[in-house]
């Protein structure tokens, strides 16, 4: 078969694929004409003469024509094999004994009668010559061997071949037509109409053949058309020729048997005729009802089938349009078949405009960018693809999907920019999370150990200088270790907005000379020229002292972190429009414009690259502007550039009401103290130093170990004031307190928590468990004398 269809579209005429019925049909009469034509001629060869006369009429197929029959018919199975070129040749020698033969009629000349018969004298029964078929044979196998050689030849030829069959089914018809009414006429004029009539079995059969295989021209294409031209032919035209046939012959055999006369026999064909052709009529126009109703159904069932799809298309297309993201669909030859608005909207033109238009062409700009070439890699390629691309002319990221199809490639397209801002700012998170945790072991591991090694100084001599020394090291890098942890405690209940204010009327010159003088010892290790510009006149602000000296503290040391050895700070203050402005100038590394906002980023840090004494977490700016915030004011930095300094400014609305207020004191006193104390630390060390230090105020004290030990304590020494850790070796420090409360004792005595836990919720429930206050490690010795001040008290 797909030989078939290369050869002829090799010619240069497309031929439609051979149906089965035509080679089937051309294939049995093939065989047909195969066997019998070697039959017919065994019977010359072997001297059986009925062989060659089938029917026993007396007249004899000759032996040139069972070579035609023979040799026609491998020509039939070779074309309904697709061997044209084998049956070209089984077609010449059809030729060369059909038109040999004709040429011995013509010029009365014998080329090969004689030599065909083998010298049987019997068969001879109607021909003019021995050996020599008749004219009506002679001129069928010359129009057979025309049309096979035309069917072997190839596509282009075969028009005519159709044409010669029908003659050849003519004078076949002719002749059986004369056999079956036994006119003798058309079958037994020797010079005319001779031919036996299994001659007249193989001509037609052979016509057949022809007609069928010609499949491409008439009458076979309509025979074989799926429609009701084709079913109505295949159903009508047999019954339209064998019907005369039949009613003829019942006519003859009814009058040979004197059934009837000739009058009647007559008038009996009319009526058999006249009912089956009109049954043949009716047959026809019920088919053609039946094909046009089936044509109607499918033609209803092919306007429904649109008519779902142009719903499902509006829908789809419906549900495209509402999509966030851009889509289009391109044919294969790149150009716009479908546009959705999000895609018009965003290239800036219309989904009129950009139907049928060529992507290329109207995007130049695309041309040879990333997205160009991947696009038409996975169109090359026939497979799907996905990929994220920057578009430069719209300074966004997106994420593309292309589908490729035969008809072309679709494309869907997510802008997926905030999402990258998204990913590449928890990529900053992660990347400032391990720098500071780097950091926070550095800062860590530097005072403590200074303190180690004073610690081992002080065990090595007995200098008294060395020793003031040594503890003065100590004291700066506690209490450096102190403001570390602080800070990021501040931060985390900043977060979770846990943090309280305790506001009041202050004087920020009072705040500024306090945190000048908390950093003093940091600016003269850095050799630093501190100038302070206080107005003369109190400044008040609204405001939590301790926080406000935490802002103003962490800008200084800040300062003089970022500035080099001896280098100039300006600490200045004023009023501005109904603002305190406070300024922290230095001529330090100075801020990149493009990073001035990011120092205020958790655990930012601006300079990696250089080793600064002082340290630090990168937490400071953060806490200090959201401190700052609470306070109502804001927080700003200001830098030419690096190398040239920075400068940061504080504004906070000055506080209504007369100027002479005074305000909160920064500074407190460490008061002495005439009370009872019980300290409850498992911590044998943190114990002893406590209660040494307490001792020095004119405490009586006692300690204990573990919650046990301290509820006999309490029961025996009756303190005044219990300092209780939480975390004890058997019981909490919760646990404790509410044993206490419970003894009719102990519901006056002062219980102070002592923690490491310094959260919002811990503190809920030390106030829940009956503890009077919270003071976090490391323990601030001026604010846990301020503690006990307050409730001490109250028992004395």
């Amino acid at each position: 078969m797909q030989k078939k269809i290369l050869a002829s579209q090799t010619d240069g005429v497309h031929v439609p694929t051979m149906p089965a019925v035509s080679r089937t049909i051309g294939l049995v009469a093939g065989l047909y004409l195969l066997v019998g034509g070697m039959i017919s001629l065994l019977g010359w060869v072997l001297d059986v003469p009925r062989f060659t006369d089938w029917f026993a009429n007396g007249i004899s197929i000759m032996p040139n024509a069972a070579v035609c029959v023979l040799f026609s018919g491998a020509s039939l199975v070779a074309i309904s094999l697709d061997r044209r070129r084998l049956a070209l040749s089984f077609g010449m020698v059809v030729a060369f004994f059909a038109y040999g033969t004709a040429v011995e009629h013509m010029a009365s000349v014998q080329l090969f009668d004689t030599w065909l018969l083998f010298g049987r004298e019997w068969g001879r029964g109607g021909v003019t010559v021995p050996g020599r078929m008749g004219l009506p044979g002679t001129l069928s196998w010359c129009a057979i061997s025309a049309a096979l050689i035309l069917l072997g030849a190839g596509p282009r030829y075969r028009r005519a071949v159709p044409i010669l069959g029908v003659a050849v089914l003519t004078v076949s018809a002719l002749s059986l037509t004369g056999y079956l009414f036994q006119a003798e006429a058309l079958y037994a004029i020797p010079t005319f109409t001779v031919i036996a009539l299994q001659t007249a079995l193989f001509v037609f059969a052979g016509g057949v053949g022809l007609v069928t295989l010609a499949h491409d021209y008439e009458p076979m294409r309509t025979l074989v058309r799926d429609d009701a031209a084709g079913a109505l032919a295949r159903r009508v035209v047999p019954w339209v020729l064998a019907t005369p046939l039949l009613v003829g012959w019942l006519r003859v055999v009814g009058e040979d048997q004197m059934v009837f006369g000739s009058n009647f026999g007559t008038a009996f064909r009319s009526v058999l005729e006249m009912l089956l052709l009109g049954f043949l009529l009716w047959w026809g126009i019920r088919l053609i009802a039946e094909k046009e109703q089936a044509l109607n159904l499918a033609l209803d069932a092919e306007r429904d089938l649109k008519n779902e799809l142009a719903r499902r298309e509006e829908f789809a297309q419906g549900i495209l349009a509402t999509l966030p993201d851009t889509f289009c669909v391109l044919d294969n030859d790149w150009r716009f078949t479908y546009v959705n608005e999000h895609f018009a909207t965003r290239t800036g033109k219309s989904v009129p405009y950009l139907l049928g238009k060529e992507i290329w062409e109207e995007f130049p700009e695309a041309v040879g960018t990333e997205g160009y070439h991947k696009l038409r890699a996975a169109k090359e390629a026939g497979t799907d693809v996905e990929y994220d691309i920057y578009y430069e002319p719209y300074q966004r990221h997106f994420r593309d999907k292309i589908h490729v199809t035969a008809s072309g490639v679709s494309m869907y397209s997510t802008d997926i920019t905030e999402s990258k801002k998204h990913e590449q700012a928890l990529q900053d998170v992660d990347r400032r999370k391990d720098v500071f945790l780097a950091t926070l072991a550095h800062e860590l591991r530097n005072p403590l150990g200074s303190i180690s090694l004073a610690l081992d100084l002080m065990r090595m001599t007995r200098d008294e200088t060395v020793i003031a020394e040594a503890k003065a090291t100590m004291d700066r890098q506690a209490t450096h270790m102190v403001r570390l942890i602080d800070d990021l405690l501040d931060v985390s209940r900043i977060k979770l907005g846990k943090i309280n204010l305790q506001t009041s009327r202050v004087d920020l010159r009072s705040i500024a000379e306090a945190a000048v003088e908390d950093c003093a010892p940091v600016m003269d290790l850095a050799g630093h020229d501190l100038t302070v510009d206080l107005p003369p006149e109190p400044v008040y602000v609204e405001g939590d002292d301790l926080r406000l000296t935490q802002v103003i503290g962490n800008l200084l040391r800040n300062a003089c972190k970022y500035t080099p050895d001896h280098g100039a700070i300006i600490l200045s203050l004023r009023r501005d429009e109904g603002f305190a402005v406070i300024s922290v100038k230095d001529n330090g590394v100075g801020i990149a414009h493009d990073c001035i906002e990011e120092i205020f980023e958790p655990f930012a840090q601006v300079d990696q690259s250089r080793s600064r004494s002082q340290g630090g977490l990168g937490v400071g700016l953060m806490l200090s502007r959201r401190l700052v915030a609470l306070h109502g004011g804001e927080l700003t930095a200001q830098s030419d550039g690096l190398g040239k300094g920075s400068e940061f400014t504080v504004r906070l609305p000055l506080a209504p009401g007369p100027a002479g207020v005074a305000a909160v004191t920064v500074a407190t006193p460490r008061p002495l103290l005439d009370c009872r104390i019980l300290v409850v630390e498992d911590n044998r060390d943190i114990a002893r130093c406590i209660s040494v230090l307490l001792e020095e105020t004119g405490c009586e004290l006692r300690t204990a170990h573990d919650g046990e030990d301290a509820l006999e304590h309490a029961t025996q020494f009756l303190p005044d004031v219990i300092l209780l850790d939480i975390g004890l070796p058997d019981m909490t420090g919760y646990e404790v307190c509410e044993a206490i409360r419970a003894k009719p004792w102990g519901k006056d005595i002062r219980v102070i928590a002592l923690t490491g836990w310094g959260g919002t919720e811990d503190l809920l429930k030390s106030e829940l468990a009956g503890f009077d206050a919270h003071v976090t490690k490391p323990i601030d010795l001026d604010a846990l004398l301020h503690v006990l001040k307050q409730h001490a008290k109250r028992r004395v």
